[in-house]
C-alpha cells in the first residue's frame, strides 16, 4: 500500500485510509515492526540453455526436427536480508529467498531541485549482497544494466502476496569485490532518458529526402503548435513535413510570414498539383505541398499527432509520447498512473503543444511540459510513471514531533524568498522570425506575433519587494496555447510562490515506507516557531533499510 500512484501535493493517499485494513498496513502500525525484505532480480545469462518449441532457423536442424535448444535468456535471482521461503499455496510457491543481502535498500528521491518543483533528482540507491564465500560469483557473468529489480517488504509470518513493493526500478551498475556485490539501482527514468523515437530519412529521394537529409530524424508535433518551421523533404516538388505520422490539421502555412491559401487534403501528396499561392496537405503522413516556390522560411500552425486520436493536454501528450515514441522498452498502459497524469493536467488543463525537429530526450520533453505549470513528475515505488500538481500543504496525514524525530534533530536547509512578480508565457513559437525575414505583405497582427517567442500574462505586488529585499521575479515558459489558461495558471502560482517558503530536513524513526512525495506532514517542535505545528509537503524521501532510518525533506 505504500507509494501508490502519486496524488496532488497535499492530497491524502489511499494507504492512510485504514477503514479496511490490509495486512501490510496493519503490519506498519506495529511500533516494534521487524521487516523482512525480498529482492527479486532479473538479468540476462548468455549461458542459459533455452528450449524453443517450433520451427528452427533454416539449416540449424535436419528437416523434420522442430524443438531445439539455444543459449541465452532471462534468469531470475531471489534473495533476502532475513531469509524467506514461500508456502506451497503462495502466488509464487516454494521459492526460497536466501539470506545474503546486507543492505536490502538504500534510496534517495526528490521532486524538487534547487528550490523548484519538477522532476527533482533521479532516484538512485543501492543493494548490497554478501558474497564472501563466492556462492554468487556466477552473477558476475550476467548482463545487468537496465534489468529489472523489485524490492518487497513484509513480515516473517506474512503470505508472499501480502508483501508490498517498496521499490521497482532498474539496475544501473554492478560492482563486486572479494566480500560483496553492490548493485547500483535507479528508478525507471532510465527508460525516459532515451531519445524520442522518430523515423529517419533514407536520402533516396522523394518522400525519403535527398542526400542532405540522409540519417536525419523526422519532425514530431504534438498538440497545438504555432509557427513551426516545416522540414523540406522533396525540394523538386515542394513537399514539406511537420510530423512523422498522421496529424489532425495544418491550419495555417506561411511563406515569409504571408499566409497561403489552403486547397484541401489529398491521399497522395506526391501526385498533388496545388495552384500558385496555395498549399495542400496529406494529413495521414504529416505532409504539406506548396504550389509556388517560397520566398523564405515556410512555417505552419497545426494540431499535431493524431495516431490513435488527437491529444492536446499535458497528461495526454506525455502518455502518447511514452507509449509510442520510446524506441526501447516503450511504456505499456499498466506502467502509467493515469490518475497522476490527470492531476498533472489539472495543474494547467488547457490545450498545449510541442514541436521537435531534432533529437531530444523523452525526460527533457516531459520537463518542458510539466515544470512550468506548477507540477512535477516522477516514478513511484511501484515503478509507475507518476506525478502531480503542486498544491499548498493542508490536511496533514502524518505527525512529526519530538517523539519520532531522530536524535540528530531537524535542520533548516534553506529559505525560498517570495516572488514579487510572476510572468507566465504561453503560445510559444516553433520559429521566431525577425523583421528582415518577414515579407512586406505580412499582416500587421501576424508581424508582431511572429517576432516574439512567447506571449505573457503578468502579476506583481511591489509591496512584497519592499518587505523582502530578496524577493524574486519568476517566469514560467509554458507550452499552453491560450491566454485564458495562462491567466488561470498565473492565479494558482501566486498562491504558491508569492510568500516565503522554508525547506527542512527531518530525520525520523519508525517511518520506513510510510511517507511518499506530496504527502502533507504536520511538524510540531518547541523551536523555530513550530510550537503550534505547521503543515509541510514531503518533497524528498531518503530511506535506508539497514538502519531503518527515514529522512524527509519538507517544504512549506
Amino acid at each position: 500500500m505504500i507509494y501508490w500512484p502519486a496524488l496532488s501535493l497535499g492530497e491524502q493517499p489511499a494507504q492512510y485510509d485504514h477503514s479496511t485494513p490490509d495486512p501490510f498496513s496493519k503490519f506498519l502500525d506495529d511500533p516494534d515492526v521487524q521487516f523482512v525484505h525480498l529482492i527479486e532480480l532479473e538479468s540476462y545469462d548468455d549461458a542459459l540453455p533455452m528450449t524453443v518449441v517450433g520451427m528452427p532457423p533454416i539449416g540449424m536442424l535436419s528437416f523434420g526436427e522442430f524443438d531445439f535448444t539455444t543459449g541465452g535468456g532471462i534468469t531470475r535471482v531471489f534473495l533476502s536480508d532475513m531469509g524467506f521461503t514461500t508456502k506451497p499455496n503462495d502466488t509464487r510457491p516454494n521459492e526460497h529467498f536466501k539470506a545474503l543481502v546486507n543492505n536490502p535498500l538504500q534510496i534517495d528521491s526528490s521532486i524538487m531541485g534547487s528550490g523548484e518543483f519538477g522532476n527533482g533528482s533521479i532516484s538512485f540507491g543501492e543493494v548490497v549482497i554478501e558474497n564472501g564465500d563466492g556462492e554468487l560469483d556466477r552473477l558476475v557473468s550476467y548482463e545487468w544494466p537496465g534489468r529489472k529489480i523489485t524490492v518487497k517488504a513484509g513480515g516473517a509470518d506474512m503470505a508472499y502476496a501480502d508483501f508490498q513493493t517498496v521499490f521497482s526500478g532498474a539496475v544501473e551498475d554492478f560492482e563486486n569485490d572479494d566480500e560483496k556485490i553492490t548493485l547500483t539501482i535507479r528508478d525507471n527514468r532510465i527508460r525516459t532518458d532515451q531519445y524520442l523515437a522518430a523515423g529517419t530519412y533514407k536520402g533516396t529521394g522523394g518522400l525519403d529526402g535527398g542526400d542532405s537529409l540522409a540519417g536525419q530524424v523526422k519532425p514530431l508535433c504534438f498538440g497545438r503548435v504555432f509557427n513551426a518551421e516545416l522540414r523540406l523533404v522533396d525540394s523538386a516538388n515542394l513537399v514539406y513535413q511537420i510530423h512523422d505520422g498522421p496529424v489532425l490539421s495544418v491550419d495555417i502555412v506561411r511563406d515569409s510570414g504571408i499566409p497561403l491559401t489552403y486547397a484541401g487534403d489529398v491521399p497522395d501528396i506526391a501526385s498533388a498539383t496545388p495552384a500558385g499561392g496555395t498549399y495542400v496537405t496529406q494529413l495521414s503522413g504529416g505532409y504539406v505541398k506548396l504550389g509556388t516556390t517560397p520566398d523564405g522560411r515556410v512555417t505552419a500552425d497545426a494540431h499535431g499527432d493524431s495516431q490513435g486520436g488527437y491529444v492536446s493536454t499535458a497528461g495526454d501528450i506525455i502518455k502518447r509520447i511514452v507509449m509510442t515514441r520510446i524506441g526501447a522498452m516503450p511504456f505499456e498502459a499498466g506502467e502509467i498512473d493515469d490518475g497522476a497524469l490527470a492531476r498533472i493536467t489539472a495543474a494547467a488543463p488547457g490545450p498545449m503543444g510541442i514541436y521537435f525537429s531534432d533529437q531530444a530526450a523523452v525526460s527533457d520533453v516531459i520537463d518542458e511540459i510539466v515544470l512550468p505549470i506548477g507540477a512535477y513528475w516522477n516514478f513511484d515505488r511501484l515503478g509507475l510513471l507518476s506525478g502531480g500538481s503542486v498544491l499548498a500543504p493542508s490536511s496533514a496525514s502524518l505527525q512529526l514531533t519530538e517523539d519520532n524525530i531522530d536524535e540528530e534533530g531537524v535542520s533548516r536547509l534553506s529559505t525560498i524568498p517570495p516572488a514579487w512578480r510572476i510572468n507566465v508565457g504561453y503560445a510559444p513559437l516553433g520559429a521566431v522570425q525577425g523583421e528582415d525575414e518577414l515579407a512586406a505583405g505580412t499582416p500587421n497582427d501576424d508581424r508582431e506575433f511572429l517576432q516574439s517567442e512567447y506571449r505573457f500574462v503578468t502579476y506583481e505586488d511591489s509591496t512584497i519587494r519592499t518587505r523582502n529585499t530578496k524577493a524574486q521575479e519568476r517566469t514560467y515558459l509554458t507550452r499552453l496555447a491560450n491566454k485564458s489558461d495562462a491567466e488561470a495558471l498565473l492565479s494558482r502560482l501566486q498562491t504558491l510562490f508569492m510568500r516565503t517558503r522554508t525547506i527542512y530536513s527531518a530525520p525520523a524513526h519508525n517511518m520506513l515506507y510510510r511517507a511518499s512525495h506530496g504527502l502533507t506532514v504536520r511538524l510540531t517542535l518547541p523551536r523555530y516557531g513550530l510550537e503550534e505545528g505547521k503543515d509541510f509537503l514531503v518533497v524528498g524521501v531518503s530511506e535506508d533499510a539497514e538502519t531503518a532510518k527515514t529522512t524527509l525533506t519538507l517544504w512549506g
